[in-house]
């Protein structure tokens, strides 16, 4: 049987901490050089994360927990009234992901878990001068120690039960909400495991650091744009609730898939610079989209789209 302990925002700070990243200790030679359990597992985070995103309160039922009692005792109106329609879906930031990263190889480097570095850095600090331009910054840290092998996958899990949990519960930070924060577009994700001595001891951990961003303004590079793909079933040019298509391929003409709309419809993708074809499911959208079509003031779009459109021009 596996001891595991999971440990969140306090890890072992005071002791003398020496974390060595060992490659073997976390991906078994099994011949197959193409997956990367790590990876992997990031991505299952990925998943898991707008899963929930997508329905707070089915969520808290995988958990263990009450929808009824957390709408009723615990989770405010207005949060309750946004968690009914479901939060957009977030996006892989491939400079999130590295600022994510390095984090997690900070902290472990240097021996400290904390939303602040020993010289003072934040969150919004780190990720600004990895050169994201953000009007929000969220970060979620977590740990886990375990004393025989604990695959990815599986740390992945623990760790993600433990992080949404906290969020369900409405679990009070300085930072407001994280994971479940409704303004938050695109994410970087980073899980690091390897060994941890301490006191003469050693044994393995993981930890995980997660990174939620909203990008700011016209000068953002990667404009996000967010909306729901929908079969107008009464014909008022409008969605409307129940009417969201779930789980379609968006992608542009050379193929390339940006998003997979959610069980609502809902999607986010990052908008190509120039001029782009959007295609859903092979069908393709009757005219092309440009990056200055439509006039916002911050880094992020709202477009609904109706199916009907993509297949009336097939």
């Amino acid at each position: 049987m596996k001891s595991v302990k999971i440990t969140k925002h306090i890890l072992l700070i005071g002791l003398i901490v020496l974390f060595l990243w060992v490659c073997p200790l976390f991906a078994e030679d099994d011949g197959d050089e193409g997956i990367d359990p790590i990876q992997a597992a990031e991505s299952e985070i990925l998943t898991r994360l707008n899963l929930a995103r997508n329905n707070p309160w089915a969520e808290a039922e995988r958990l263990g927990l009450d929808p009824e009692v957390l709408r009723a005792d615990v989770v405010p109106e207005e949060v309750a009234a946004q968690w009914d329609q479901g939060l957009w879906p977030l996006v892989h930031n491939d400079i999130l992901h590295e600022v994510a990263r390095a984090y997690c190889e900070d902290m472990i480097e240097h021996g400290f878990f904390s939303h602040v570095t020993p010289e003072g850095l934040t969150p919004e600090d780190r990720v600004i001068i990895a050169g994201y331009d953000a009007n929000i910054v969220r970060e979620e840290l977590g740990a886990l120690v375990f004393d025989t092998y604990l695959d990815p996958s599986e740390a992945a899990q623990a760790l993600m039960d433990v992080l949404l949990r906290d969020s369900l519960i409405q679990r009070e930070t300085e930072e407001g909400p994280i994971l479940l924060n409704e303004r938050v577009v695109e994410v970087g994700i980073a899980l690091l495991g390897g060994e941890l001595t301490t006191c003469e001891e050693q044994t393995h951990a993981y930890v995980l650091c997660i990174l939620l961003v909203r990008p700011d303004g016209p000068s953002a590079e990667t404009w996000l744009q967010c909306g729901r793909l929908y079969d107008d079933s009464n014909c008022n040019c409008i969605y409307d609730v129940g009417e969201g298509l779930p789980e379609m391929e968006m992608a542009i003409r050379n193929g390339e898939i940006l998003s997979v709309t959610d069980a609502k419809g809902s999607y986010c993708i990052q908008r190509p610079l120039g001029r782009w074809v959007l295609q859903v499911n092979d069908r393709v959208l009757p005219h092309t989209a440009r990056l200055d079509d439509v006039i916002v003031d911050d880094g992020v779009l709202y477009r609904d789209y109706n199916y009907r459109t993509f297949r009336e021009n097939w």
